[in-house]
């Protein structure tokens, strides 16, 4: 299996992997070079769409981009995750416990990081 690094907003239990797989120079080599074109700086529109799919009495009004409340704790994991804005949304929903986001790419969780200062980030991944 690949050694993946993860951005959670729950305590993390060791440091980022390195990215040494070949599978992954792609990827870094892009991130390395700023080319990452599909970054988007708002929340996904299929996510305040469709949220109410993911988390149950989830509404999203599109004019504010902010989650409104609803009544239970939810965890939501999110693969290849880069720093996707769509993570610091589901964060500040008062439903949700934890987010998670796991990427093979560190620069993308660091950049998450400092572009979130707000949020209670702890990184961890295999060593």
């Amino acid at each position: 299996s690949l050694p993946s690094t993860a951005t959670s907003f729950t305590p993390g239990r060791s440091a980022p992997a390195e990215e040494t797989i070949e599978k992954l120079s792609r990827w870094k080599n892009r991130w390395d070079g700023n080319m990452i074109g599909w970054h988007k700086d708002d929340p996904h529109r299929n996510l305040i769409k469709y949220g109410g799919e993911i988390i149950p009495s989830f509404t999203a009004e599109s004019d504010d981009k902010t989650c409104k409340e609803s009544t239970s704790d939810f965890r939501i994991f999110v693969p290849l995750c880069g720093k996707t804005v769509d993570m610091a949304f589901l964060a500040q929903h008062p439903s949700v416990s934890q987010v998670v986001g796991v990427d093979g790419i560190k620069k993308a969780l660091v950049a998450f990081s400092e572009e979130h200062p707000q949020l209670e980030i702890e990184t961890g991944g295999d060593s």
